[in-house]
């Protein structure tokens, strides 16, 4: 998905596409340091104390981004549907970028104020965005002078974000339920351990982007020529050939 995203230069130069590669990146950098570290904790590996705290760093900070990844996606889409006339100004690919340095610094102050306190801000914060952007598109829908077809696209979109964010928080409930799973006879642990893994730490980070990719008029059969190796032709979603959701 990440190959199609920069395949085409106007993916390359939309907000929405550039947020989308970005959460794509994310997602695969904590998939993989999460995968390595589950892998040396399964079989008790030992490795040096420089290589397990980068992992460490980057599994925990990649997990920190999404959520607000999301939040500026659904930004993004409130300013299109409510502000169409400023939407190429206001959402510019240089713009979105200063957006995602933002992002990587919130980071930080995760980092240095971690606690259950904080988390809970944190990502109340994050679905008070996505409500926002979500009430405000559903009035300007309703509104005479506002494409209606857009503005249902865009709800729609952002429901789909509260979706990704719920998938998201689902990793929280991994070590309740390692601690739960602790108290059963150790053969019985070891195999539901690796179900709780693939279910609860791995299944919804790759279906939040798989979803949200496919249903993209524009990126679905970009991402589709690209899956079957070019077997399959590409379709323009409309004049532009980028979809209005």
């Amino acid at each position: 998905m990440l190959v199609a995203v920069r395949s085409k230069a106007a993916f390359q130069e939309t907000s929405r596409y550039i947020l989308f590669a970005h959460m794509l990146f994310n997602d695969i950098l904590h998939l993989v340091t999460s995968m390595v570290l589950y892998i040396l904790s399964f079989f008790y590996l030992e490795i040096i104390q420089v290589f397990c705290t980068l992992l460490t760093l980057i599994s925990a900070n990649t997990f920190i981004n999404e959520p607000l990844n999301l939040a500026v996606m659904s930004l993004e889409r409130y300013v299109a549907v409510c502000f169409p006339l400023r939407h190429g100004e206001l959402s510019t690919p240089q713009k979105t970028f200063y957006a995602l340095v933002i992002i990587w610094l919130i980071k930080k102050s995760w980092q240095r104020e971690k606690g259950v306190a904080f988390s809970v801000l944190y990502f109340t914060l994050v679905a008070v965005v996505l409500l926002f952007t979500y009430v405000s598109i559903t009035r300007e829908a309703r509104s005479a002078s506002t494409d209606r077809t857009s503005a249902q696209k865009a709800m729609r979109t952002v429901m789909l974000h509260a979706v990704q964010l719920c998938l998201s928080l689902m990793s929280f409930l991994y070590s309740l339920f390692e601690v739960l799973l602790s108290s059963l006879p150790l053969d019985v642990f070891v195999q539901l351990r690796f179900v709780n893994y693939l279910v609860v730490l791995l299944l919804p980070r790759c279906l939040s982007p798989l979803i949200y990719g496919l249903r993209d008029q524009s990126f679905r059969p970009v991402f589709m020529y690209h899956f079957t190796c070019g077997t399959r032709s590409v379709k323009p979603a409309g004049p532009s050939g980028l979809a209005a959701e």
